[in-house]
């Protein structure tokens, strides 16, 4: 008797994103119907276009358009940074680089006129995604480096730790892990000193895969362990799954078919019970393993 195992062949690891679910865009929704023309709607079509970016780019555009018209008739600077802002961030997730810069651009200028220091810094890191994106890495490291100088000059540090990430995702994605780790580590060190779950969550996934692409794997396992346990805390089924996936590559590479066979079906499970598919998205190449039992 034997038993067929599916491996994958392509075993990149899964950096984490930020998302907001469908709870959120719920929770917009409903106030909408009650709110007047001032700026209170234009931060819920703001946040409402923001919370689309995810899951419905298109609809998060209309929204951010809805917003910024409303800001401009209204002239109010911020909600036109924000729409602009917004729109950008949901032609970012459609892939179309050109549109997202166009938009952040205005959004930039806007935060500019106004001095909002905070908002700059937002829209720096957006803007260095799209150049991560495009293998631009001089560019991107430039607008992340002028956004963590913001906040450290202004003290935020719930944006100083996301400019750290962003900075460490740069110099991973390049492969230098040693400068990768340093600034995983420094926002880290942030995220716990402010008690933020998801940045804890973020850095330690970002650790783990430095440690997993160094095949230092005993320490790999070790961060992906505690991150998976931050997940499994908050209810984050997404980040439960991205981890699960992230321990299977991690078997994968130590030739462990069958435990990594466990924790990539683990994922999809997860993934299939809340309609997200980025698991087969990310390893649509498969090959079949004989195994004698």
């Amino acid at each position: 008797m034997k038993r067929l195992l599916i491996l994958l062949l392509l075993c990149p690891v899964i950096l984490l994103a930020q998302k907001q679910g469908q709870q959120a865009i719920d929770s917009i929704l409903k106030k909408m119907p009650a709110a007047k023309e001032d700026t209170n709607k234009v931060k819920l079509l703001n946040a409402l276009s923001y919370s689309y970016s995810f899951t419905n780019p298109d609809d998060g555009i209309k929204c951010g358009q809805q917003a910024l018209g409303l800001a401009e008739k209204l002239n109010w600077q911020s909600g036109i940074g924000g729409g602009n802002n917004n729109i950008g961030i949901n032609y970012y997730y459609k892939s179309d680089y050109a549109s997202a810069m166009a938009y952040y651009s205005k959004a930039i200028s806007v935060y500019k006129a106004i001095d909002d220091q905070k908002m700059m810094a937002e829209v720096l890191n957006n803007m260095s995604k799209v150049y991560t994106d495009k293998s631009d890495f001089a560019k991107a490291m430039d607008c992340s480096s002028k956004a963590l100088k913001i906040t450290e000059e202004t003290g935020d540090k719930v944006a100083n730790k996301n400019s750290l990430t962003i900075i460490g995702n740069i110099y991973y994605i390049q492969s230098d892990y040693p400068k990768a780790l340093e600034y995983y580590f420094r926002s880290l060190k942030i995220s716990e000193e402010i008690s933020d779950k998801r940045g804890i969550a973020t850095n330690l996934i970002g650790i783990g895969n430095v440690y997993n692409s160094q095949k230092d794997y005993l320490k790999a396992l070790e961060y992906y362990t505690k991150d998976l346990k931050i997940a499994e805390e908050t209810g984050n089924k997404e980040a439960i799954a991205a981890v699960n996936t992230n321990i299977g590559c991690l078997y994968t590479a130590q030739n462990d078919p069958v435990k990594a066979l466990g924790y990539f079906f683990t994922a999809l499970k997860i993934e299939d019970a809340i309609g997200k598919k980025t698991t087969l998205q990310l390893y649509p190449r498969i090959s079949v393993v004989v195994i004698p039992a």
